[in-house]
């Protein structure tokens, strides 16, 4: 007997600020030797601000805690709204890894506490900067943020690598955590067709409009989709099991647009 359909619809999150996940690096202070200085790639619709805390873990209303904030005080830095804009800690003010024991540094949230969180925040509309409300501290619904959690791993060279283990945003006073839906993007870079590769994998004529969970290969239409629940429920990218149907719906027009599209 067939299980029944489990099929949901995508809403489209505005998410102010992104931090690009694949761009976050640990880099050596050439001009402070010992210390490294944090820098990622990011996007801003709006105006608003970086934090960066080592040590820390969640409080309440989604705040930051640091642990031992005497080793590294958290730091706020503003920006301007913009696309592609590349974020580095000026010298001097980074972190030095060498006052932290070792444990500390491989912090992978397991006891609520992460080695390194870096929080994109929107400004207070009300007002021209976020200086009165303290680095990582509890969030009102009118700011918009971006939580970044990251592990640090220490290479057989000395040196210091860095793995984003989540990200969440905060949103009108709801947090979600982002998950990416492989298959959603571009998959045609390159190509004279702008659209090629974007085919359902079993018809190869519709669109591709339906991500498949928990794998979230988005490879079929949205037919094609109920018919293999009919079939044989597993993916047909990486034969995982297909719990649930997320039909997502990309205006053409938009198609490379920055949107976060959220279960």
């Amino acid at each position: 007997m067939v299980p029944p359909q489990v099929h949901q619809k995508a809403i489209t999150i505005r998410n102010d600020v992104n931090l690009k996940r694949g761009t976050l690096r640990l880099e050596e202070d050439k001009e402070n030797a010992g210390k490294h200085l944090v820098s990622f790639l990011f996007d801003a619709a709006v105006p608003g601000s970086a934090s960066i805390l080592f040590l820390a873990g969640p409080g309440p209303n989604f705040s930051l805690v640091p642990l031992k904030p005497h080793l590294f005080r958290p730091q706020r830095v503003t920006f301007d709204k913009g696309l592609g804009q590349r974020f580095c800690q000026l010298p001097g003010s980074g972190v030095n890894l060498s006052l932290f024991e070792a444990d500390d540094l491989s912090k992978d949230g397991k006891d609520e506490v992460f080695s390194l969180v870096v929080r994109l925040e929107s400004m207070p509309k009300e007002q021209s900067s976020d200086a009165s409300l303290p680095v990582g501290g509890p969030l009102p619904r009118s700011i918009h943020a971006q939580t970044t959690y990251v592990l640090l791993e220490r290479k057989a060279s000395g040196q210091y690598g860095v793995r984003v283990l989540k990200q969440i945003i905060w949103v009108e006073g709801t947090r979600y955590e982002l998950q990416e839906i492989y298959g959603v993007g571009n998959t045609g870079d390159g190509h004279p067709d702008k659209h090629a590769g974007r085919e359902c994998v079993i018809c190869l004529t519709n669109r591709r409009d339906t991500a498949l969970l928990p794998c979230r290969h988005m490879c079929m239409c949205s037919e094609c989709a109920r018919i293999l629940r009919f079939q044989t429920q597993r993916c047909p990218i990486c034969r995982c099991v297909v719990d649930k149907l997320l039909e997502i719906k990309v205006p053409r027009a938009e198609d490379d647009d920055l949107e976060n599209r959220l279960d």
